[in-house]
C-alpha cells in the first residue's frame, strides 16, 4: 500500500514539474495584458451580470428567476 502512495506521489511530482507554470504564470498573464476581468478566473457574478445584460431585453421578470 505504502509502494503504491510512493508511486503515485512520484507520478504526480512529476506531472507537476511540467504543469506548475499554468497555474503561476497563465493567471498573472491574464490578469496583466488582458486586464478586462480583475479576477484571475471569471465568477459567476460577472457572468450572471453579462447574462442580466443580455436578457433584460428579452425578459420582463428579474434574471434571478430564471437562474435559480
Amino acid at each position: 500500500m505504502y509502494l503504491i502512495l510512493l508511486v503515485a506521489g512520484e507520478r504526480f511530482a512529476a506531472v507537476l514539474a511540467y504543469v506548475w507554470p499554468v497555474f503561476v504564470v497563465y493567471p498573472i498573464v491574464f490578469n496583466n495584458f488582458l486586464r478586462r476581468n480583475t479576477t484571475l478566473f471569471p465568477t459567476i457574478r460577472t457572468k450572471s451580470r453579462m447574462m442580466a445584460k443580455v436578457d433584460d431585453e428579452r425578459f420582463p421578470f428579474p434574471i434571478t428567476f430564471i437562474t435559480q
